[in-house]
């Protein structure tokens, strides 16, 4: 009872190590939201709360894996970006990636989803092709309880937030289906 006193100590701790981030925290996963419309006054505002939220963790003896901590700058696809963005934690510089794994969903910087429907196309495909090699060792019904299992929850799997897409990018997935 106490491990767990601590650990929401600490959670509550770090998320109050910055007034300024929108967090979001799932197991060891943290992901930090701030926006801005002006680049030069995000990136500075962003390191000098990535100073604070430093000084917090090195206080409670936490460490950071810089290797896998990176950032996503969103924007729309037609705004193109003439601001090299550098965002640095004790000293190191962050990645700018065009995308992040969201618990399971693959979020690009245009939120278009296109890169998150590609690797689910993938992860499809692979499992119509187990589907298509054992179609002769069982019966339909094994076949259909197997689609459900295996291949439905990709489709269903948080499609309220990425479903809404353009036409252009989920027909792929609607040939598929």
């Amino acid at each position: 009872m106490r491990n767990n006193l601590r650990i929401l100590q600490l959670f509550e701790g770090f998320i109050n190590s910055s007034s300024i981030f929108d967090f979001h925290l799932f197991a060891d996963d943290s992901n930090l939201f701030y926006s801005d419309k002006d680049l030069q006054h995000l990136e500075e505002t962003i390191n000098r709360e990535l100073g604070e939220i430093n000084t917090w963790l090195c206080a409670n003896k936490l460490s950071l894996n810089i290797d896998k901590t990176h950032f996503v700058l969103f924007h729309p696809c037609q705004k193109k970006l003439n601001y090299s963005m550098k965002i640095e934690i004790d000293g190191k510089t962050l990645n700018q990636y065009k995308s992040a794994k969201y618990l399971g969903i693959l979020i690009d910087c245009h939120l278009n989803w296109k890169e998150h429907i590609q690797q689910l196309s993938k992860k499809i495909c692979r499992s119509i092709g187990v589907l298509c090699k054992i179609r002769h060792y069982v019966n339909e019904k094994i076949l259909v309880q197997l689609y459900h299992a295996i291949i439905l929850t990709f489709f269903s799997y948080c499609f309220i937030v990425w479903g809404n897409t353009n036409d252009h990018n989920i027909k792929p997935l609607q040939r598929m289906h």
